[in-house]
């Protein structure tokens, strides 16, 4: 497909055409703009413009273009069951070739499904860096067109597909940036218990041996046990719910908020733990600290001083789970007849009560859940109570 083939938009074709030549294309292009307006066409002439013409292109399967695009699990189909774009390009090369202008009720159409939600989904990613990570079988361009990429799973659109030159990974604080891992991965060393009989923090030590096989075994050294990558600090589901609700004189409306997935870093606990610095409180999970032989707990015995393992290193003891179904707002009124209020020349008189941050689920109490991936010293959400008369004349 040639620029001259899409419809219109003059100067973004010579704009890109320009870019091409210069050698200044950047690493990814977004195209937006409204439904009809000719975005796949652009994004595939461009790639034709890239690649070259010739007889595989023509047909869609050039094997340095690859598609990403919504698709659906087929009947049957487990939670297991990894499905990527690949099992469905038949159908997806046979519509660009009848038109690069279409919807997704036609896309919907064409693999034959209805009433389900199209979404790309997270083994794709992985497909996509197999596929990218291989040279060029021309030794020039590779190309990836993303059909709505709004509709990626949030794993997969999380996910990192290239860093800067030859790098693999990057390592930041509690965090690692890794080729095939969502941006906000957590990478620490492992937290394996507290030792009953003395009370020091025990740490797995990760480490392989000649044969490949992953040392499971403790050490009460930190410096002896490997950082592992671990969880990701965003959520995989996020939502709400909302309803307004009247009977006669009475109405209620409420809010529910909700998130799931998501795990969270105690940043702050190395200022706090054992004293910090000698000016802030220490945390109240203390109180469960061990204090005797034999003791069960996951907090080890408390000693003035910051040069200790918990207070030095990262460790996953701090590291929890950030699910939380918190009920935002809530407000219950009460409406008196109008036969009544008209008497003394008021159309409406409304008595309400309305509460927020009213109650809250959460897998950890100690941190309020909306405090971001990595609670500190912000002040939690107030719980805020208001009562109101309404009057309207």
């Amino acid at each position: 497909m040639t620029f001259d083939e899409v419809i219109g938009q003059k100067e973004t074709k010579e704009r890109l055409m320009q870019m091409a030549e210069e050698h200044r294309l950047p690493h990814a292009l977004m195209f937006c703009g409204p439904d009809g307006c000719g975005k796949m066409a652009m994004a595939l002439a461009l790639a034709s413009y890239l690649l070259g013409e010739s007889a595989m292109l023509k047909k869609w399967e050039h094997p340095d273009l690859h598609f990403s695009f919504p698709i659906v699990k087929p009947a049957g189909a487990t939670s297991e069951t990894k499905v990527v774009c690949d099992d469905f390009v038949r159908e997806w090369r046979d519509m660009l070739l009848a038109s690069p202008y279409f919807t997704m009720d036609r896309w919907l159409k064409r693999i034959k499904v209805a009433n389900q939600q199209a979404v790309i989904f997270e083994a794709e990613s992985e497909a996509l860096i197999r596929k990218l990570s291989l040279k060029s079988s021309q030794g020039g361009y590779k190309v990836v067109i993303i059909w709505l990429p709004e509709r990626m799973n949030v794993v997969c659109a999380n996910k990192i597909l290239k860093l800067d030159g030859n790098l693999k990974q990057v390592t930041s604080g509690v965090n690692i940036h890794k080729v095939g891992l969502p941006y906000s991965t957590y990478y620490m060393i492992e937290f394996a218990g507290i030792d009953p009989e003395d009370g020091e923090p025990m740490f797995y030590k990760n480490s392989m041996d000649e044969n490949g096989e992953l040392n499971r075994d403790k050490t009460k050294d930190p410096r002896a046990a490997e950082k592992v990558i671990l969880q990701c600090a965003d959520p995989t589901i996020t939502g709400g719910f909302g309803n307004s609700l009247s009977y006669k004189w009475f109405d209620l409306n409420f809010n529910l908020n909700f998130s799931f997935g998501a795990w969270r870093y105690n940043g702050t606990a190395g200022k706090l733990e054992h004293g910090g610095n000698g000016t802030l409180n220490i945390p109240t999970y203390y109180r469960k600290r061990w204090q005797k032989e034999g003791d069960k707990t996951d907090i080890e015995r408390f000693m003035i001083g910051r040069s200790v393992s918990m207070s030095d290193y990262a460790t996953t003891r701090r590291l929890f789970s950030g699910d939380y179904v918190r009920l935002k707002n809530l407000t219950f009124g009460v409406r008196l007849p109008k036969e009544w209020t008209r008497r003394i020349g008021i159309d409406k008189v409304r008595l309400y009560a309305a509460g927020n941050n009213l109650l809250t689920w959460a897998a950890n109490d100690y941190f309020d859940p909306e405090s971001g991936s990595s609670p500190s010293w912000e002040t939690p959400p107030m719980r805020t109570y208001t009562f109101g008369l309404e009057v309207k004349f």
